[in-house]
């Protein structure tokens, strides 16, 4: 990091002596006036509260302390004790992940995907939300706060679980500070650990039950990118266990591409055989970058179940990825990419190509959310899910390849608006990123639903 200017410096001491202290984290004036205010105010606040005045010398020294600490690195968000997520003001304290805005952006964009469609604004619905990882419960909290305001006649409860106690007692303390009144718990569970004689084992903790949404923000950085990539004010003031999997509790029983703990990728099949033991119709997960979403898209993609009649079809039916500012305006599919039988939009504004979010959905949330392209089927009224159309008996749906001539179009997974997407400027490269190319046209899936 290149020196700062002394000139720079001696204009700072001119202004206020605590911009010195500040400018090694900030970089540049403007900032550091603007984190200097905030600071100021903090500090005063806190003097009105117990009675101090504000031109105090004890005033003075707390402002100097906190400016050398921030400029040491430490996050602001842990100095002030808060963060906006969202519209919500939460609680933030060391030792407990700081709430991201990417995180945030993730989450209103699923609800106002849900608000365009029929599925929930149709008639009155209960919502069970499992937050995995919960961290300081942003994700629940804002979830139930923005169904909430979004669908009049949709409740929720939701649980959220995380392995860390000071986790848990921010998340309470947040549930608490937002003053909601609704069903939210949050519950210590080793998402990890598969054994049944641990009482923290989330299969226990969750005791056979059953959950229409899972959002999850696992550990996802890898050992080595943890020190090569991460800031250093993530990595020496952030809690390393909410960052990076811990190998020695990795699960062995899980297929690739998550059974190599330094890729940061063991938390994502275990999510995924939650989602499946809970019966879960969507899962929104947040990833380190795009290189990970395709990834775990492909675990995704490869995972089979049994139709009402034996067959062999995909776990999920609709996939896609998310990359950073998917609330910026101009978001929307601007590549497609192939994984197995997938074609997977990713949605986010043209120059952003970092993954953030990968959601994957089936059965009734197929009538949630309008997608680009999904699984082609049918809903089956007596079992009440959505079932691929069939495939030959003994087949695997993985074996097959698009485009061939002696298999039903509706075997395929559809991409949909396919003359908006040719019109826009679709990325192509070598890693199976194509341009939308379906064979084949067909009604949507709210027509043909019974």
């Amino acid at each position: 990091m290149p020196r700062l200017p002394t000139s720079l410096l001696k204009q700072a001491r001119a202004i206020d002596p605590c911009l010195v202290f500040l400018l090694p984290t900030c970089r540049d004036l403007a900032s550091a006036r603007n984190e200097l205010r905030w600071l100021k105010e903090h500090v005063e606040s806190k003097a009105v509260t117990n009675g101090v005045a504000c031109n105090s010398a004890t005033v003075r020294h707390e402002l100097r302390k906190l400016s050398r600490e921030r400029g040491r690195g430490k996050p602001l968000q842990y100095i002030l004790g808060n963060e906006y997520f969202g519209e919500l003001e939460l609680k933030v304290r060391p030792g407990v992940l700081i709430p991201r805005p990417e995180t945030a952006d993730a989450i209103t964009h699923l609800v106002s995907r849900l608000q365009f469609r029929k599925g929930l604004r149709a008639s009155e619905r209960h919502l069970r939300i499992l937050d995995l990882c919960t961290g300081s419960g942003c994700m629940s909290l804002l979830l139930h706060e923005s169904i909430r305001k979004t669908f009049r006649k949709v409740s929720t409860s939701t649980v959220g679980v995380d392995i860390s106690p000071k986790a848990l007692a921010l998340a309470r303390a947040n549930l608490k500070h937002v003053g909601f009144t609704t069903r939210i718990q949050f519950k210590h569970a080793d998402i990890l650990s598969t054994d049944h004689s641990n009482p923290a084992s989330i299969d226990n903790v969750l005791k056979g039950s059953s959950f229409d949404i899972i959002v999850a923000n696992p550990p996802y950085i890898s050992t080595s990118a943890f020190y090569k990539e991460t800031a250093r004010s993530v990595r020496n003031y952030e809690p390393r266990l909410a960052l990076v999997p811990n190998p020695g509790t990795a699960p062995t029983n899980h297929p690739s591409p998550a059974e190599n703990p330094h890729l940061g990728d063991t938390f994502y099949p275990r999510l995924a055989s939650i989602a499946n033991s809970t019966n879960t119709s969507l899962i929104l997960m947040e990833v380190g970058s795009m290189t990970q979403a395709k990834r775990i898209v492909a675990h995704f993609a490869s995972l089979t179940t049994l139709s009402p009649s034996g067959q062999v079809v995909p776990a999920w039916h609709a996939i896609e990825i998310w990359c950073d500012g998917i609330l910026a305006e101009g978001a929307q599919t601007r590549r497609i990419h192939r994984s197995g039988l997938f074609h997977i939009p990713i949605v986010g504004p043209k120059e952003i190509t970092h993954g953030r979010t990968v959601v994957c959905w089936r059965n009734e949330a197929m009538y949630w959310l309008h997608t680009d392209c999904y699984i082609d089927g049918y809903w089956h009224q007596d079992e009440k899910v959505y079932v691929p159309w069939a495939f030959p008996v003994g087949s695997d749906f993985r074996t097959f390849s698009p485009g061939s001539g002696d298999k039903p179009a509706e075997w395929f997974n559809h991409v949909r608006e396919v003359s908006k997407i040719r019109n826009r400027k679709v990325e192509t490269s070598t890693d199976e990123e194509v341009y939308a190319s379906p064979h084949y046209s067909q009604k949507s899936l709210a027509e043909r639903k019974p």
